[in-house]
């Protein structure tokens, strides 16, 4: 009767252990399997370790990229959306995106071209661009064009192309889609 009672008791703290190990959540962001906390490495996968910053945005690191904050996980579908910590994706794309060395894979890649060009630009507004603060000042602005869009490129024939970079799907111009598994 002993043993049984002593076997029950190790079991309900084995099982209440492990449920405090994994936390669900940083911020908002349910972190669910396949994912999980960096500190936390036996609650998901290698690979699809997560943190949270201190103002409670959940982190993901790519080892040749940098931080980015994961704003959706969809694991029906299999992919995550991310966006840039400092509000400026453009900028930490242009300083590299790799998935390579990840479980993660860049699907339905476009190819866009970032200029630099003075607010003057004839048109800019009907034809309802929005530039990225980030990368422009009280003189000039940089816009993001898709490069299977040439009639645009019309418009902006007098600027300075910046660079032309393959990405995945983006959205708003602020978040990235990128797929797992």
């Amino acid at each position: 009767m002993g043993s049984k009672l002593c076997f029950i008791i190790s079991f309900t703290l084995i099982s209440s252990t492990t449920s405090d190990i994994c936390q669900p959540k940083c911020g908002y962001q349910e972190i669910n399997f396949p994912f999980q906390l960096k500190n936390e490495t036996r609650c998901g996968y290698p690979g699809f370790d997560l943190s949270c910053n201190n103002q409670t945005d959940t982190i993901i690191t790519f080892p040749s990229s940098g931080n980015f904050t994961v704003q959706v996980i969809n694991y029906y579908v299999q992919f995550i959306v991310i966006g840039d910590p400092d509000n400026c994706l453009a900028k930490h794309l242009l300083e590299g995106f790799d998935t390579t060395v990840t479980p993660f894979h860049q699907d339905y890649l476009q190819n866009f071209t970032l200029l630099n060009s003075s607010y003057n630009v004839p048109y800019m507004e009907t034809l309802n661009l929005t530039y990225t603060p980030c990368l422009s000042s009280d003189y000039n602005c940089t816009v993001v064009i898709p490069v299977d869009r040439p009639d645009l490129f019309k418009s902006f024939s007098s600027c300075w192309e910046i660079e032309t970079v393959s990405l995945p799907l983006l959205e708003n111009g602020n978040f990235l889609m990128i797929g797992y598994g």
